[in-house]
């Protein structure tokens, strides 16, 4: 009794410290706690993945990318338009943050001049030509750390018989190495994470300057300023939230839509429905019919909208439970495919529902597939002169020109449909003093995490049907 006594002391007096006892045989045996703490979790797995595949690809970028994926990321506010004597603009004004798309004004009208004074015209890019400029030390970098994916993971090859080994003949040899379960998807895994340059037959054209609307109100903080914006509130007569908050990468893949009145927009997998409550602020479209797959998540789409839209503008938005990958009637005149990806952000900071996580490694795998079938699916239900803008947020390459590259050639090969990818790189001129770009891709255009402007990432590519 009194050895238990002072067992239950000592364990509270040593409550504070990383020492647990246990009796063992009449004697305490001290154990380090953290021994007993998992030391890998699914964000190490994510952080690991992303140096492994990324730092390759961004080189002396890549620190300051990693660092911002690990701290909290910067937001814009977007005022509600729906709200009537609004005032929460000037609110935030007077709390420095500034209108990202007025300062994008005012860079576009230098940014034409100087196109002007340059006499710059671009109407097609030869495909030959883009992959000869694509870096090759980059991707041989690429290719050295993936063939290194290792000694320690590959199996162990057993030992070849030999022809002259009499007693071994009555054993099976086999053709090849065989490999087990897991080795196989982790090969499979290496392979989908890898992008490589090839010749697709599409032609990049130069599109008119980015239609910046005028309706649209997105403010946020200067650079370096780590102020946050307040909770949205209800203070007005219809009971509506006066402004929603997303990041402000986030609103480009719906101006790179260049929505005009009357337009029927997709929104193939939209929950939880940031991008279209956006693109109903412009107040352009007619219609936006927001899709998802996820039962949850559309409800929670729904509840969004009914916080943000009357009851008068609420008929113009539909939905549906559907796989995005069934949609093929020929029936919109911009379709946005925010796809399910490796969301970058998510997977280095929350270790809860991870993709990183051993047990979806088929999910992982499968992404690319699904990603590509997406794409093509809303490349074949916008009508003809309509676009397509594909987007991710991830900074993979596999996943965003690797999918685009992917698409492209499908769509050559198995139907005929004809499109042309549109140069988007105003984008990454206008919006240089809210945003960081990466300059190097080959068909779209992404934003990358920073220090002093922690958005990102965002990949975005805009595509059009031209037959």
């Amino acid at each position: 009794m009194n050895t238990f006594i002072g067992c239950r002391k000592l364990m509270l007096k040593s409550s504070n410290s990383c020492l647990t006892f246990t009796l063992k045989r009449g004697k305490f045996k001290m154990k380090n706690k953290q021994e007993t703490i998992s030391k890998f979790n699914n964000c190490d797995r994510a952080l690991e993945n992303f140096d492994l595949y990324y730092k390759p690809v961004y080189g002396e970028r890549w620190p300051s990318i990693r660092i911002s994926l690990l701290t909290a990321k910067k937001s814009c506010v977007i005022i509600n338009n729906f709200v009537t004597e609004n005032e929460y603009g000037d609110t935030f004004s007077d709390l420095g943050a500034v209108d990202i798309l007025e300062l994008a004004r005012k860079r576009q009208t230098a940014y034409a001049n100087k196109m002007n004074k340059t006499n710059i015209k671009q109407s097609s890019l030869d495909q030959a030509d883009v992959l000869r400029n694509v870096s090759s030390d980059q991707y041989a970098s690429q290719e050295d750390n993936y063939s290194n994916v290792s000694e320690e993971q590959n199996p162990v090859y057993d030992s070849i018989i030999s022809e002259t080994d009499r007693k071994n003949l009555d054993l099976f040899m086999p053709a090849q190495v065989v490999y087990s379960d897991h080795m196989e998807q982790r090969i499979e895994e290496v392979r989908q994470s890898i992008y490589t340059p090839q010749d697709v037959k599409v032609d990049i054209v130069q599109p008119a300057p980015v239609s910046l609307s005028v309706d649209l109100t997105a403010l946020a903080f200067p650079p370096g300023d780590v102020n946050m914006f307040p909770e949205p509130k209800t203070q007005n007569r219809g009971g509506l939230l006066c402004h929603f908050m997303l990041d402000a990468s986030s609103i480009l893949p719906v101006l790179a839509l260049d929505l005009h009145a009357g337009n029927r927009l997709l929104d193939l997998c939209a929950a939880p429905g940031g991008k279209g409550l956006a693109a109903l602020q412009t107040l352009k479209p007619d219609q936006v019919l927001c899709n998802d797959i996820s039962k949850s998540r559309l409800n929670r789409l729904k509840s969004i909208m009914r916080l943000y839209v009357p009851d008068e503008h609420r008929v113009r938005i539909k939905t549906t439970l559907r796989d995005g990958q069934k949609f093929t009637q020929q029936e919109f005149d911009k379709v946005l495919v925010d796809v399910p990806c490796n969301t970058d952000r998510h997977s280095v900071l929350d270790g809860g529902r991870n993709l990183f996580s051993p047990a979806r490694i088929q999910e992982r795998i499968g992404l690319p597939k699904l990603q590509t079938e997406l794409l093509l699916s809303g490349l074949q239900c916008v009508k003809v002169g309509g676009c397509v803008v594909y987007s991710t947020c991830t900074l993979s390459p596999a996943q965003n020109d690797g999918i685009v590259q992917s698409a492209l050639d499908r769509l050559w090969r198995e139907t005929n449909i004809s499109v042309e990818i549109e140069d988007l790189a105003e984008f990454r001129h206008i919006f240089s003093d809210t945003l960081s770009f990466y300059d190097s891709c080959r068909f779209g255009q992404l934003v990358i995490p920073s220090l002093s402007k922690n958005f990102g990432p965002m990949y975005f590519c805009r595509i059009r049907r031209i037959s």
